[in-house]
């Protein structure tokens, strides 16, 4: 981030809050937005049929996919997160 001579900053996130500033070059990512979102609403009910189908197994766990039994994930996950925690108060976040 920078700041202009009078203090403000220079640079914001919002592409609103640009074009409300005077940033005409935020219009072109408003712009942007809006034709992608119009595309997607366009191609959904196509994709809807198509890719949005590929990945779906319907409801499927952890253990059905490895092909194990549930009591051999559940302990991975409680020593993955006592060891996530540990790290969390090591690093002081």
């Amino acid at each position: 981030m920078t700041e202009k001579d009078n203090g403000k900053k220079a640079w914001n996130p919002y592409l609103a809050g640009a074009l409300g500033e005077g940033r005409w070059d935020a219009i072109w990512g408003i712009v942007g937005m809006h034709v992608g979102a119009a595309i997607y609403a366009e191609l959904y009910p196509f994709m809807k049929k198509t890719v949005l189908t590929w990945g779906d197994f319907g409801k499927i766990t952890i253990p059905q996919a490895l092909g194990v039994n549930h009591w051999f994930i559940i302990p991975i996950f409680v020593i993955g997160g006592i060891l996530l925690f540990w790290w969390f108060e090591k690093k002081n976040l």
